[in-house]
């Protein structure tokens, strides 16, 4: 008997230790986030270190001067097309979840006007990664709803958005980041259990096959464009462990196998900004390109809905037990 007790009191020890360790990962009991507002920045480095500027964040209440029920501005990607810069963003209005996609414009790149709606569909939209390849402009979004990827094109730009292609169907996959060039044609997407996956190609247009499961758990969903640094690529990938939309972890990818794999270079890269009440409960999303002017990068991060919090023992246990899977992948 006293055998089994002591095994027992064994046991609610490493217990214990356990709900210690998966509580310090993610908490119990997580705050919510609020709305989401932009921000931009220029940098001499193509890795900068990102200092969010209070000054230079486009927020919900900048949208409503020009559009009064504009509710919320998230995931945004940038262009700078001839002497203008171009911010595509997730738009949503005061109303249910369904978004769609808009443009923010800037002359010098420092001062924004919103420039109105480029694309809406019957389902919700997010993530308007904006690309020029061989001259044209290509568009992939978010469109899990639609339970495709799929390629838009415009001869209009910003404007006139319309579907040439479907890059992959076969279930809901979010946050598809693509990179095309002559001598490689990946993308990355992600479903609704923590995974994400690889995709390769011969072409933009070509027949795009899912290769493998590159990873799963916490950090499983891309938070950006992929970008060259020093000759690697690497991917922004959000880390969703103190909540989605918490803080972004940077990875590159590696090819020195048979098949890519992504192998993580640094934590909370973009993190929440406790003294910038919009960015105080955390950053989601960066996008950096090189510009005549230098590094140009753009950013998104929400505020917090203060009084409001909820219980999130399952969400923590979930991400522990597919973060530990991750290690095996």
């Amino acid at each position: 008997m006293r055998k089994y007790r002591k095994l027992l009191f064994i046991l609610c020890i490493l217990g214990i230790i356990a709900l210690v360790y998966i509580h310090s990962r993610t908490p119990f009991w997580l705050e919510e986030g609020g709305d989401w507002s932009v921000g931009h920045g220029l940098s001499s480095e193509s890795l900068p270190t990102v200092v969010p500027n209070p000054s230079k964040l486009i927020t919900p209440k900048d949208l409503q001067k020009t559009d009064k029920n504009s509710k919320f501005l998230a995931d945004p990607f940038f262009i700078k097309e001839k002497d203008s810069f171009y911010i595509f963003i997730e738009h949503r209005h005061f109303e249910p979840f369904k978004a769609n996609l808009a443009v923010l414009g800037s002359a010098d790149g420092e001062h924004y006007q919103f420039k109105g709606t480029v694309l809406d569909e019957p389902f919700h939209l997010s993530y308007p990664q904006v690309f020029k390849h061989k001259g044209k402009f290509y568009m992939v979004p978010e469109s899990a709803a639609a339970e495709k990827i799929l390629l838009y094109s415009t001869d209009k730009f910003p404007y006139g958005w319309k579907v040439i292609d479907t890059l992959f169907a076969g279930g809901r996959l979010k946050d598809p980041s693509i990179y095309v060039s002559d001598s490689l044609n990946i993308m990355v997407a992600s479903d609704d259990n923590l995974n994400m996956f690889l995709f390769k190609a011969d072409s933009l247009r070509g027949q795009w096959k899912k290769v493998k499961r590159i990873l799963r758990g916490s950090e499983a969903r891309a938070g950006g464009r992929i970008f060259e640094n020093k000759g690697d690529l690497i991917l922004p990938v959000q880390d969703c462990a103190r909540g989605y939309g918490s803080a972004l972890s940077l990875y590159k990818f590696d090819f020195s196998g048979k098949s890519p794999e992504l192998v993580k270079l640094t934590d909370d890269y973009l993190k929440a900004q406790p003294h910038i009440p919009e960015l105080a409960y955390g950053m989601h999303q960066f996008d950096i390109q090189k510009t005549d002017k230098g590094y140009y990068y753009v950013y998104d991060g929400n505020d917090v809905l203060k009084g409001r919090a909820k219980q999130s023992v399952y969400y923590a246990l979930k991400l522990t037990f597919n973060d530990l899977l991750n290690v095996f992948r």
